[in-house]
């Protein structure tokens, strides 16, 4: 659940970019199923993925944990 709550940040950073999780997964070459599970807490990115998906919403990973 908890992992639910921090990945919720990751969604809305996406959204506020105004990228679909197919668009985010083509920045970062991973599949769209692979953004649905960071977002969904089901699978947490480790840190040089992070780093990738920040520079990709132009964010800190702060903002998006």
């Amino acid at each position: 659940m908890r992992e639910q709550t921090r990945m919720k940040k990751l969604k809305e950073a996406r959204k506020r970019k105004g990228y679909t999780q197919e668009e985010l997964a083509y920045c970062l070459n991973v599949t769209p199923m692979t953004i649905y599970r960071y977002e969904s807490g089901r699978r947490i990115p480790n840190a040089r993925v992070l780093k990738q998906i920040a520079q990709a919403l132009d964010c800190n990973v702060g903002d998006i944990l």
